[in-house]
């Protein structure tokens, strides 16, 4: 999805990184905000088709109508374990009519009655796009109401996006991810695309508004749009506007860019292209496709813009008894389903938020984590793990899982999964910034003198995890501890 080729084109500037320890070193370095976690937006159409796609490939139950539901769940149990603030941003009634020559159902998509409160359960956001949620993601990393956009089209990075972060959305886990920075797309002497660069290229190369110009390839687009062409082209249509002055403009331009098409004076393009200058005609470039790059609908499109307060997106903990009742409902689990698959997809998600969460408290006497609604006692500190080359500081922790079963409700007391505690690696950037008593607690038990570097796992010895999708899908993934990754040692 997005503008063909566009990836490839930009893969040279992308980085890599651990999402885990990523949104840590971003997030939780940082003094100047309240709320230290990254507030990264979602592309939810992305995600609902990669969860319909792989309902239909049979991944899950091939003939229940909730399986793309449940995929979409268990996604939502694996984002948290990233301690940081999702939004979730749907499309809006009023994208483009027409994608990839395909009308557009403009309606709800019958599960999106079901995400919005799903997402909300877990404790992330959902955002209401009046059109395009790429244009609308955009222009809240722009203007600084999200840190990142996690998205598998392109269109965003067109559209303005800042920092991207490609997470393929049918990958099993949610451990590596790419980043691209708009400064390096811009800059870069590998890339140097401008944001007229961007547009010009996505006008040649097509996407999901056009086809783009007959034959024209990436490698020729990409040439193109490192040139001024680009730039220029933008400029007279935000200055002009339609109309004859534009048109005398666009005259002048085409001329020049078949020139170089023709002729390569200046051996600006990999060779001369005689065939692509002659189907450039007056319909080029289709200010219509330009118009939607140039300036999509998003929520500062009118002349009263949404206020700022609707944006305030501050960390919220999960709702375990909520989301216990969904699976019981839409799922058709047993009491003693839910509490088995959230023992195994949910608890370690829910204590990494407790750390993260801003108003939890830690009690060194009684040794308890107190956040509303949730509590949870620390069993014993296994010990620290030393600040080192490709790693933070962190401390192991086992916490009993009994208060997130009480969390649930007086009807699920008698329910046990076979352990009653998890085991994790929070590292010292997230216990400074929330809840620095654990530090002294930790420094002061005689357990750590017995702490042993040969059961850290690192990514030459990685220790193996499996995780079965509660039984329907059969995966497995190696954990590592690079970069201060937040991670479960063992399944008790």
């Amino acid at each position: 999805m997005g503008v063909n080729g566009l990836w490839k084109i930009i893969d040279p500037i992308k980085g890599t990184a651990n999402f885990q320890s990523l949104a840590v070193a971003e997030g939780f370095s940082r003094k100047y905000r309240d709320y230290p976690a990254l507030r990264i937006g979602v592309d939810v159409s992305i995600w609902i088709a990669a969860c319909e796609a792989g309902a239909r490939a049979g991944s899950l139950h091939s003939m229940d109508e909730n399986a793309p539901l449940k995929i979409f769940f268990y996604r939502l149990c694996r984002l948290l374990s990233i301690p940081a603030t999702f939004i979730f941003v749907f499309d809006g009634p009023d994208r483009p009519p027409r994608k990839r020559g395909v009308s557009v159902v403009n309606r709800p998509l019958w599960v999106t009655a079901h995400l919005k409160p799903l997402v909300e359960d877990f404790g992330f956001y959902y955002h209401q796009a009046p059109g395009e949620a790429e244009a609308e993601l955009a222009e809240l990393n722009r203007r600084m109401y999200i840190d990142a956009i996690l998205t598998e089209d392109s269109d965003v990075i067109v559209f303005g996006g800042l920092n991207i972060l490609r997470c393929l959305p049918n990958a099993d886990h949610y451990n590596e991810v790419h980043i691209y920075h708009h400064d390096m797309i811009h800059h870069s002497d590998e890339v140097r695309l401008s944001r007229g660069g961007l547009i010009l290229y996505a006008l040649c190369a097509g996407g999901d508004y056009s086809d783009g110009l007959p034959d024209c390839g990436p490698e020729t687009a990409f040439a193109i749009g490192r040139l001024d062409f680009g730039d220029r082209l933008l400029q007279a249509f935000e200055a002009l506007g339609e109309g004859p002055e534009l048109d005398s403009f666009l005259a002048a331009w085409r001329i020049e860019l078949q020139d170089v098409l023709r002729n390569n004076p200046y051996h600006d393009i990999p060779r001369r292209r005689p065939s692509l200058a002659d189907s450039i005609t007056r319909d080029f470039p289709n200010l219509r496709v330009l118009a939607l790059y140039q300036s999509p609908t998003t929520s500062w499109s009118t002349a009263a813009p949404t206020t700022s307060a609707t944006f305030t997106w501050i960390p919220h903990l999960p709702r375990p008894a909520a989301l216990a009742r969904f699976c019981c409902e839409r799922f058709g689990w047993s009491p003693t389903v839910v509490v088995k698959r959230f023992h195994k997809h949910m608890w370690r998600g829910l204590a990494i938020r407790m750390f993260t969460f801003p108003l939890t408290l830690f009690n060194p006497s009684t040794m308890l984590l107190v956040s509303p609604f949730i509590t949870a006692r620390i069993v014993k500190f296994g010990g620290v793990i030393p600040a080192g080359t490709g790693r933070l500081l962190a401390v192991k922790v086992r916490l009993s899982t009994q208060g997130f079963i009480d969390a649930l409700g007086s009807k699920w007391a008698s329910y046990r999964a076979g352990s009653q505690s998890v085991s994790l690696e929070i590292p010292d950037l997230i216990i400074n910034a929330v809840v620095p008593s654990i530090s002294v607690a930790a420094a002061t038990t005689s357990l750590l003198t017995n702490a042993s570097a040969s059961t850290v796992g690192t990514s030459e010895n990685p220790i193996q995890i499996t995780d079965d999708e509660a039984d329907e899908l059969e995966v497995g993934h190696l954990v590592y501890i690079p970069n201060g990754e937040i991670v479960d040692l063992t399944l008790d």
